[in-house]
C-alpha cells in the first residue's frame, strides 16, 4: 500500500522540515507534496529530501480563506499526477503524527471505507468551568 502526504504550510519552515523528516522515518520515505506560501515565509527547498515536491507556483493563501482549500487541492493533485498513492493524508505544517505508522497502515489496509474525515472545534478564549 502506498500512502502519499499532502502538506499545507504558511510559515515555520523548520517545523515543516521536522514534520517531513518524521514522516520519512515513520513511513519509509513516502511521496510528499507540499504547498508552501513562499510569500509569507522563505524556505530553502534544498534542505528537504528528494521525495518532497513543492507546488509551484504557490497559491497566495490567507488564513480561513478559500485559498487554503485551493492550496490543498494543488498538493493533492501533485501527488495524484506524480505518484498515484492508494491513500492520501492531508496535513498542515504544524501537524505531527500522533499514532505509530503500523497502526495507521493497519487501519487503512483493513478499512471498508474510501475516506476518513475528522475535524475539531477550537474555542479561543473559552472560560473553563
Amino acid at each position: 500500500m502506498k500512502i502519499g502526504f499532502a502538506i499545507i504550510s504558511h510559515h515555520e519552515p523548520e517545523q515543516l522540515l521536522r514534520l517531513v523528516q518524521t514522516i520519512n522515518a515513520m513511513f519509509g520515505v513516502p511521496p510528499i507534496a507540499c504547498h508552501h506560501n513562499f510569500a509569507l515565509s522563505s524556505l530553502n527547498k534544498a534542505l528537504f529530501p528528494p521525495n518532497v515536491r513543492f507546488v509551484l507556483p504557490h497559491e497566495m493563501t490567507r488564513l480561513g480563506h478559500i485559498t487554503v482549500f485551493n492550496a490543498a487541492l494543488s498538493a493533492l493533485s501533485l501527488l495524484r499526477n506524480k505518484d498515484r498513492p492508494d491513500w492520501y493524508i492531508l496535513l498542515s505544517g504544524s501537524d505531527y503524527p500522533a499514532r505509530p505508522a503500523d497502526q495507521i497502515i493497519s487501519d487503512l489496509s483493513n478499512s471498508n471505507y474510501d475516506a476518513f474525515l475528522d475535524n475539531r472545534e477550537i474555542l479561543y478564549n473559552a472560560l473553563s468551568s
